[in-house]
Formats: C-alpha cells, sequence, structure tokens
C-alpha cells in the first residue's frame, strides 16, 4: 500500500521534513503546497487539505517578499529540496498559481504570466535532477505550460467538480468528492498513476466508504496500486489496509 505523507499543523516545516526522513522507507513519498512569493521564489506552505487550501495564506505570500517571510511553517522550496536531495521517494509538488482573473480577456499575458511561473519552479527543481518530481496543479493552463517542457518529471492534474475537462497527463490526483470507478479503471488500464487525496480524518473516512463499497470489484487493485496522500499517514494506512 503506497502511502505519501503531506504536512498538517501538529507540526512546523523541519519537524515534518525530520519525520518523513526517519520513515522514508515505509512511505511512497512526500507531498508539498508551493505558491510564488512576490519575488517569484517558490515557496513551500502548510495547508488543511491537498485540495482545498487558505487562500489568505497565499495571498500573503504572493504579496510578501520572501526574505521577509518569517514563518516556521513557510520555507524557501530550495530548502526544502537541499533536506531531501538524497531522498528516492516520490515528491509530489501541488503547484498553487497566482491568480491570472484580472487578464481575462488578454491571452497572451495570462501566457506569459503562467510561463514565468513555470520556469519560477523549474528553476528550482532543475537543480536537483536526482530526485523523482511528480508536479501537480488544479491549473488547466498551468498543466498546459507544464507539459510543453521538456522534464523527465511527473506531470499531473488535480481534478476538481468545478472543471471535468479531460486532460492527458501521467497521473491523477483524486478529492474524495471527485472518486469515480469507472474513471480510475479506465486510467489505470492504460497505466496512468492515481493518487487518492484523504488528507483529514474525514477525508480518510469517505475513502475508506467508497473502497469497501459492494460494488467496488477490484479493490485489493486499488489498495495496490494507487496512492494515497494523507496528513495522517499512519491513520491513512491503518484505517485503508485491506
Amino acid at each position: 500500500m503506497k502511502i505519501i505523507t503531506n504536512k498538517n499543523f501538529y507540526s512546523n516545516m523541519e519537524e515534518f521534513l525530520d519525520e518523513f526522513l526517519d520513515n522514508q522507507n515505509s512511505l511512497d513519498g512526500i507531498s508539498l503546497e508551493v505558491v510564488l512569493a512576490r519575488d517569484g521564489v517558490p515557496m513551500s506552505i502548510t495547508t488543511t487539505a491537498y485540495e482545498s487550501v487558505d487562500n489568505e495564506l497565499i495571498k500573503q505570500i504572493q504579496n510578501t517578499k520572501s526574505d521577509n517571510i518569517k514563518n516556521d511553517n513557510i520555507w524557501p522550496l530550495e530548502r526544502v529540496l537541499n533536506k531531501l536531495r538524497n531522498i528516492k521517494n516520490k515528491i509530489v509538488i501541488n503547484f498553487i498559481p497566482i491568480p491570472t482573473i484580472a487578464f481575462a480577456q488578454d491571452t497572451e499575458a495570462i501566457n506569459k504570466i503562467n510561463e514565468d511561473q513555470v520556469s519560477s519552479l523549474f528553476s528550482i527543481t532543475n537543480k536537483y535532477p536526482a530526485l523523482n518530481f511528480y508536479i501537480s496543479s488544479l491549473s488547466r493552463n498551468i498543466i498546459f505550460h507544464l507539459k510543453n517542457r521538456e522534464t523527465k518529471n511527473k506531470i499531473g492534474v488535480i481534478l476538481s467538480p468545478y472543471d471535468d475537462s479531460y486532460v492527458d497527463v501521467d497521473f491523477y490526483v483524486f478529492p474524495p468528492e471527485m472518486l469515480n470507478l469507472s474513471i480510475m479503471a479506465e486510467q489505470l488500464s492504460i497505466n496512468k498513476e492515481l493518487m487518492i487525496s484523504c488528507a483529514v480524518c474525514q477525508n480518510i473516512k469517505t475513502v475508506y466508504e467508497f473502497l469497501h463499497n459492494p460494488k467496488v470489484k477490484n479493490l485489493n487493485e486499488i489498495i495496490n496500486k494507487v496512492a494515497f496522500i494523507s496528513n495522517y499517514p499512519i491513520i491513512a494506512y491503518k484505517v485503508l489496509k485491506i
């Protein structure tokens, strides 16, 4: 069973990373939410759930230069990756872009902003070619720019009820409310990688109920092939394992 750990509010960034490093042999990977500071420096932040982030915190970071961000829960991505530089596990990045709604009628401006954002992210990840990056986003526009780069990184999409358009990527992240047996089976059949977000305890309960529905005939395959992202990896493992 594959478990990817995501940070919760009960530890600061250093404690979270140290705990991951101590348990890396029993985990499939680590998940990081990344936001750009005002000066374009990628920052790794803390959220309460993989698919739902604190908009006020994000706005604060996006409007603050990285050198002025003094918070034990918010580190420059480069500092995080330097601490993780020797791991073989997956590093799943949820890239949260700067909103471009103010340029809604200017496609060229939106593309330039998003291309610059992707460049800022890659300027850091490219310094660590040995690491196993899985980069995802809710933004279809960001994913378009990620896919256009020559990279060995896996590119994925976080599924959302607000945008059900299909995009062909390497992996898909399902929030609990988007779980769908037929879609999951179809993607597994063409060797796509799947992840399920069960960040908080209520999510874990929802995922458990979905997996143990009598309609789920291929429970072993799902459990063995799908990775579960959680703020509480030990609880997720104990509850979801067969």
